[in-house]
């Protein structure tokens, strides 16, 4: 590649913190990056497997719980993890498999069983592996992960019959920083009369009144079937719960960003008109471009939210609610 036609050459020390920018930004672009350390040029070093699996370790994104299975042995290919929100009920579901995948059981607007598989690239896949995991899915269950199944012509999501009505599949259009567009998968549903199921809210409930109503005797248990004696105490524990526990609304209530302004989505939009143009036509010249809008659109984010965060210390009095 001519590097000379894409960045003017370096006429003195005053250019260099520009000039080793641009020649960054364009690197970054290609494969085998070289890095700039003191004015040389240096291929970039292997990341050392023990650190690379220990800084793995200690992934966390905050709100989600995680669920993974790390490939074993002295490489670091391979390996699947599923994170879940933790305002979303989920539970664990560890498949008895050798083949690298997890699974999670969440609750939407119903259960549904969750998947996460990889199958390296080059490996031998028996099919009865593959059928044994699938047994142990419940329905009805997504399979979602690197398949490395190539192809221009599909991007592959595993699901039982009954969601597939439901389910509507995309593809986004930024890469984040990975060498795969990124599957979305999502339910369709009536924005219009959305809601959430309610939920006792314990913070404000009357134990007293509780404890005087959920009264189970014995009388009430002493049957042949544990099943019946099970559902009547649990018949007893709601009916006591609906009385003395008030429930939250299952209204939704969609939260504004304050600070969100014309400049902010001015900013926003150029940026991906800026990515899409570079997605269409992968210059160099495009890509900075692209990154340049991309940091603007930051910038803009976070004055708007310093003013924002301004405005709103600035109105508060002795008199304020700390509610």
């Amino acid at each position: 590649m001519n590097f000379g036609h894409h960045i003017r050459p370096l006429t003195g020390e005053t250019g260099w913190p520009m000039w080793k920018r641009n020649i960054r930004d364009l690197l970054d672009y290609h494969e085998r990056a070289i890095k700039v350390t003191d004015g040389k040029l240096k291929r970039l070093e292997s990341i050392d497997a023990d650190a690379q699996e220990s800084s793995c370790h200690k992934t966390k994104i905050r709100r989600y719980g995680c669920v993974r299975k790390d490939k074993e042995g002295s490489s670091v290919s391979g390996g699947v993890c599923i994170f879940t929100s933790l305002d979303v009920p989920s539970s664990a579901l560890p498949p008895r498999t050798s083949l690298q995948a997890v699974a999670v059981r969440i609750h939407s607007t119903s259960l549904i069983t969750v998947c996460c598989l990889y199958l390296p690239p080059n490996a031998v896949i028996h099919q009865q592996n593959l059928n044994n995991l699938v047994d142990q899915l419940p329905a009805p269950f997504v399979i979602l992960g690197n398949f490395n199944g190539h192809s221009i012509l599909w991007d592959l999501a595993i699901c039982s019959p009954s969601l597939l009505p439901n389910l509507n599949l995309s593809v986004e259009k930024d890469l984040y920083n990975s060498d795969h567009f990124p599957i979305v998968l999502s339910q369709y549903y009536d924005a219009s009369g959305k809601t959430f199921p309610t939920t006792y809210s314990y913070n404000r409930a009357d134990w007293a009144l509780f404890t005087l109503l959920a009264v189970i005797p014995d009388v009430m248990v002493k049957t042949e079937s544990v099943d019946t004696a099970v559902q009547v105490a649990t018949n007893v524990l709601i009916a006591a719960a609906d009385l003395s526990i008030p429930k939250s609304s299952s209204h939704s209530f969609q939260h504004y960003k304050s600070w969100w302004n014309a400049d902010c989505q001015t900013a926003y939009k150029n940026q991906w008109k800026l990515w899409g143009i570079f997605r269409r036509c992968p210059t160099t010249e495009n890509l900075l471009a692209f990154k340049k809008a991309k940091t603007n659109a930051c910038r803009v984010r976070r004055q708007s939210q310093r003013q924002s965060w301004f405005r709103y210390v600035s109105s508060l009095t002795s008199s304020t609610s700390s509610k």
